[in-house]
C-alpha cells in the first residue's frame, strides 16, 4: 500500500510587510525585490527553493514588489513609515533636498557635492532612517516616528551590517566543488578572517574602534609623522626614476 509522505516544509528567513507587499530577509535586514528572493537565499544562506514554495510559505496573494517597482520607489521615495524586521537607526537628513543618510561623514560628503557653499550645521538635522535596500538599490529613507518604535544606534548599525554584508558577498562569491580546492581554501580564509574578527571586537566600543582607525586630521601629531613618510618615499622614488646606481645597488643587496 503507497502512502504519501508528508511535504517537507523549507524553513526561510523571510518575512512579508503587508502594508508595502514587500519581502524582506530577517536575518540581513533588507528588502529584496521578488526578482531576487530567489538568488538572495540561495547565495547568502545556502537554501534553494523555488517562486512557488517562496510563495507558499509567506501566503502571496498577489505578486510582492518588484524591481521596477523599487527602482520607481528610490527615486520618487524620501519619507515613509518603518518596513517590518528592518532596523530603525539615527540619522540624518539634509533640509534642501531631504536626502537622508546613516552618519555625519557621508551626509558631509553630499553637501560637498550637491549644496557647495552651503552650511550642513544649519541645514542638516537628526531623523530616523532605514537601508530598506542594499546593493545598487541602497538608499536610506526617513521613517515617519512612531511611539513605539524602537530605534538602534545608527553608527554601531551601520558598522555591523557592513562587516556582516562583506562577509555575505565574500562567500557568496567562493564557488566550492570537490574539485576546486583554491575555492575551498579562500571559503576558509574568509571562515577563519570572520571569526577572529568577532573574537577581537567581543565588548569592544565599535564607535571608538571606528574613531581610531579613521584617517588622521591636519591637527593630530600622527599627520606630521605621515607628511615626513610620503616625503621620504616621493624622494626615494624619484631617485630611482633618475637611475640612482648607489640606491640601486642598496635595494639589491638588501636581505
Amino acid at each position: 500500500m503507497d502512502v504519501d509522505a508528508p511535504k517537507r516544509v523549507i524553513d526561510m528567513p523571510l518575512s512579508i510587510d503587508r502594508r508595502y507587499n514587500l519581502i524582506v530577509c530577517n536575518d540581513c535586514g533588507i528588502g529584496l525585490p521578488s526578482e531576487w528572493v530567489i538568488s538572495h537565499l540561495h547565495e547568502q544562506h545556502g537554501i534553494v527553493v523555488t517562486d512557488i514554495q517562496v510563495a507558499s510559505f509567506l501566503g502571496l496573494d498577489v505578486e510582492p514588489v518588484t524591481l521596477a517597482e523599487v527602482e520607481d520607489w528610490k527615486t520618487n521615495a524620501w519619507v515613509g513609515k518603518a518596513v517590518q524586521n528592518i532596523p530603525v537607526v539615527k540619522g540624518i537628513r539634509c533640509t534642501i533636498c531631504q536626502h537622508s543618510v546613516g552618519g555625519k561623514n557621508v551626509m558631509k560628503n553630499h553637501f560637498t557635492e550637491k549644496h557647495k557653499n552651503i552650511s550642513r550645521t544649519k541645514h542638516s538635522e537628526e531623523c530616523q532612517v532605514q537601508l530598506v535596500f542594499n546593493g545598487r538599490l541602497r538608499k536610506y529613507i526617513q521613517v515617519e516616528e512612531d511611539d513605539n518604535m524602537e530605534v538602534d544606534g545608527g553608527e554601531d548599525i551601520e558598522w555591523k551590517q557592513a562587516i556582516d554584508m562583506d562577509f555575505a558577498e565574500s562567500m557568496a562569491n567562493v564557488k566550492v566543488s570537490s574539485t576546486n580546492e583554491h575555492g575551498s581554501l579562500r571559503l576558509k580564509n574568509v571562515f577563519i578572517a570572520k571569526t577572529r574578527w568577532d573574537a577581537m571586537m567581543e565588548g569592544k566600543d565599535l564607535k571608538e574602534v571606528v574613531r581610531f582607525a579613521g584617517a588622521s586630521t591636519v591637527n593630530d601629531e600622527l599627520y606630521g609623522i605621515i607628511l615626513c613618510g610620503r616625503r621620504y618615499i616621493h624622494k626615494t622614488c624619484e631617485a630611482l626614476n633618475k637611475g640612482s646606481v648607489i640606491v640601486k645597488r642598496l635595494l639589491m643587496s638588501g636581505g
